[in-house]
C-alpha cells in the first residue's frame, strides 16, 4: 500500500494522477512559454514547459503535504532513501546557471529538470510494495501499446495527422519515418526501445493467460513500431536490451531456450517484411546524417576543453557554439546541438556534471542487477527488464541528444522504479514497518528456483 493512503478513494486519486503523468510521456499535452524558434531549430530546449505532468505533480505533492501535516505515516514509515547521485547531478546542473551565457536557455532546462526530479522523488518515496511498482510498469506498457497502435496507423496513412492538440508525426522524406505523438522518429525509437525488455519481463511473469496475451501483443506491435522509426540507434539499443535480457534470463533459468529462438525468428520475419527499408537505412544514402554527427562531437570536445570543470551552462551549447563553427575545421558543417548525450553533458556541465550523471546511471544499473540476481517471481525479472532497457538506452545516448521531456522523464522513471525495487527487497528496514514485512514476505514466500515455472515461457518444473 502507498504510504499515507487510508481510503480507497485516496488511493484511486493518487493512482489516477500518477497514471496521467505516465501516459503524458508518449501523449504529451503541453505548452511552452517563451518558445524561441531560432534555438529550437538548433534543438536546444526553449520555453518554460507546462504540461499535464506539471499540474498532476502539484496535486500529488499537495496530497503528500496534507498527509505529512496530518502525521499519518511520517513516524511509522521509513521511506526509500533517495540516494546522492541524482541529487548531486541536479545540484551541479543548477549551479551551472550561474555561469551560463544565456540565462533564459539555462532556466528552461532547469525548470524541466526540476519537474522530472520531483516526479523521480515522488515515485521513489511512494513505491512501497511490489504491487505499487507493477501498477506503474503496467501503465507504462499500456502507454507503449497505445503509442504503437498510433504509429502503425500513421504508417498506413503515410502522412502527419493533427487531431486537436496532438500531432501524429510522419517525417516527409522518401522513407516516411514514423514518430507518432512522441516527437521525432529518433525520440520515438528511444521511448520504445527502453520499454521492450520490461514488456518481455511482464510476459515471462504473467500470472494469467490474459496478461500474457496482452504483453505479447504489445511487444509485437512495439517492435514493428520501432522498425517504422528507421532509427539505427533505436534498433541497436533494442538489440542490446533484449539480447542482454534474454541471455541473463536464460542463465537464471527464467526462459526456456526456445524463447530466444522464437524472438530471433520473429526479428528475422520483421526484417524480411521491411528488408528494403532496412537496406536503405543501413547501407543507403542517409543524406550525411550519420557523418554529420562526427564534427559535432569534435565541436563539443572543443567547447569542453575551454570550459573543462563546470561547462558553459545548462542548455547553453547552442548559445556558445557560433564562435567555434567559424573555425576552418567546421566549414560547411551542419550546425546543431551535438547528438551525443555524454558529450552534451560534458560541454554544458563540465567533467563534474558528466561524472555525476554517469554515477547516476551506473548506480541504477548496479542496483537493478542486485535485484535481478535474486529469485523473486515478479520483482527480479522486472528489475532485469528495467536495467536492460537502461543499458540499451546508454548505447543510444552516444548517438543522440536525449534531452527531450519524453526521453528524460521515461529514463528517470525507470531508474526510480529500480531504486524502489532495490530498497524494497535489499534495503535495511525497520522491523515494524509495512515495507519490511512486505520485503520479508517476498523473500520467503515468492522465491523461485531455476527449475520453477515463472510463466508459460519459463522452464517447466
Amino acid at each position: 500500500m502507498i504510504p499515507g493512503v487510508r481510503t480507497p478513494i485516496e488511493l484511486m486519486i493518487k493512482r489516477l494522477l500518477l497514471a496521467i503523468v505516465i501516459l503524458d510521456i508518449p501523449f504529451h499535452l503541453d505548452i511552452s512559454l517563451g518558445h524561441d524558434e531560432y534555438f529550437s531549430g538548433l534543438n536546444a530546449i526553449t520555453g518554460f514547459e507546462l504540461s499535464l505532468m506539471t499540474f498532476c505533480l502539484v496535486a500529488l505533492y499537495l496530497l503528500w503535504l496534507v498527509e505529512a501535516v496530518a502525521n499519518k505515516f511520517a513516524t511509522k514509515q521509513r521511506l526509500c532513501p533517495l540516494g546522492w547521485p541524482p541529487l548531486l547531478y541536479v545540484i551541479v546542473a543548477g549551479t551551472s546557471f550561474g555561469i551560463a551565457t544565456n540565462k533564459s536557455l539555462a532556466a528552461y532546462e532547469l525548470w524541466l529538470l526540476l519537474q522530472i526530479f520531483l516526479l523521480f522523488v515522488y515515485v521513489v518515496k511512494h513505491m512501497r510494495s511490489e504491487k505499487d511498482i507493477l501498477f506503474v510498469v503496467r501503465i507504462m506498457i499500456f502507454g507503449l501499446f497505445m503509442q504503437s497502435l498510433v504509429m502503425l496507423g500513421l504508417s498506413l496513412v503515410g502522412e502527419s495527422i493533427t487531431i486537436g492538440p496532438y500531432v501524429g508525426r510522419v517525417d516527409g522524406d522518401h522513407m516516411g519515418r514514423i514518430g507518432g505523438t512522441v516527437g521525432s522518429p529518433n525520440t520515438a525509437s528511444g521511448y520504445i526501445s527502453v520499454l521492450l525488455a520490461s514488456c518481455l519481463a511482464l510476459i515471462i511473469t504473467a500470472p494469467n493467460r490474459w496478461q500474457l496475451v496482452a504483453a505479447s501483443i504489445t511487444l509485437i506491435f512495439a517492435t514493428i513500431a520501432l522498425t517504422l522509426t528507421l532509427s539505427r540507434g533505436g534498433w541497436a539499443a533494442a538489440a542490446v536490451s533484449l539480447g542482454f535480457f534474454c541471455t541473463f534470463a536464460w542463465w537464471r533459468g527464467w526462459l526456456a531456450t526456445k524463447i530466444p529462438l522464437l524472438i530471433s525468428v520473429s526479428a528475422l520475419i520483421i526484417v524480411a517484411i521491411f528488408h528494403q527499408s532496412f537496406i536503405e537505412r543501413l547501407f543507403g544514402d542517409d543524406g550525411g546524417a550519420a557523418q554529420s554527427r562526427i564534427p559535432l562531437m569534435y565541436l563539443a570536445l572543443d567547447i569542453a576543453a575551454d570550459h573543462p570543470f563546470l561547462g558553459v551552462g545548462a542548455n547553453n551549447f547552442a548559445a556558445v557554439m557560433d564562435p567555434y563553427v567559424t573555425y576552418p575545421d567546421y566549414s560547411g558543417v551542419w550546425v546543431h546541438v551535438v547528438h551525443n548525450k555524454y558529450l552534451l553533458v560534458l560541454a554544458e556541465t563540465g567533467i563534474v556534471g558528466l561524472i555525476t550523471y554517469l554515477l547516476f546511471l551506473l548506480v541504477a544499473i548496479r542496483q537493478g542487477l542486485r535485484v535481478a540476481m535474486l529469485d523473486i517471481r515478479q520483482a527480479s525479472p522486472l528489475a532485469l527488464g528495467l536495467t536492460a532497457g537502461l543499458l540499451g538506452q546508454m548505447l543510444h545516448m552516444s548517438v543522440d541528444l536525449f534531452h527531450s521531456r519524453s526521453l528524460v522523464e521515461q529514463q528517470w522513471l525507470c531508474i526510480a522504479l529500480i531504486l524502489a525495487l532495490n530498497h524494497l527487497l535489499l534495503g535495511k528496514q525497520q522491523p515494524d514497518t509495512e515495507c519490511s514485512h512486505s520485503a520479508s514476505v517476498l523473500r520467503h514466500t515468492t522465491r523461485v528456483s531455476a527449475d520453477d515455472n515463472l510463466s508459460p515461457f519459463g522452464k517447466q518444473s
